[in-house]
């Protein structure tokens, strides 16, 4: 089962790359990525980054290889709300300098 969730990280970013290249006027240092995730323990669950805002796609390839399943210490533990998405979205708009709402290239 791992195996299948570290080959589809590397098909998901391969894709990502893939698509964005296709996209007109998108060089090469106009795209980027940045990656989190929940942690590596439900106990201690909350985001993490996992890799740094960077237009090197083939390294964020290799920091998502190195992502791994969240461990729960048991069934239904926390009624099951360890990806906590609202949470996240909070976090990461903190880490953003200057979020925008996405509706033009200067306000991303």
């Amino acid at each position: 089962m791992q195996t299948d969730v570290d080959d589809a990280k590397s098909h998901a970013l391969t894709t990502f790359d893939q698509q964005a290249k296709s996209v007109t006027n998108c060089s090469v240092g106009s795209r980027s990525m940045t990656i989190y995730d929940f942690g590596t323990s439900a106990r201690q669950a909350g985001l993490k980054r996992i890799f740094r805002l960077s237009s090197d796609i083939s390294s964020a390839k290799s920091a998502a290889a190195d992502i791994d399943l969240m461990s729960v210490p048991y069934q239904n533990y926390a009624d099951d709300t360890d990806t906590d998405f609202d949470t996240a979205l909070d976090e990461i708009n903190s880490e953003i300098s200057t979020p925008g709402d996405g509706t033009s290239s200067s306000s991303p």
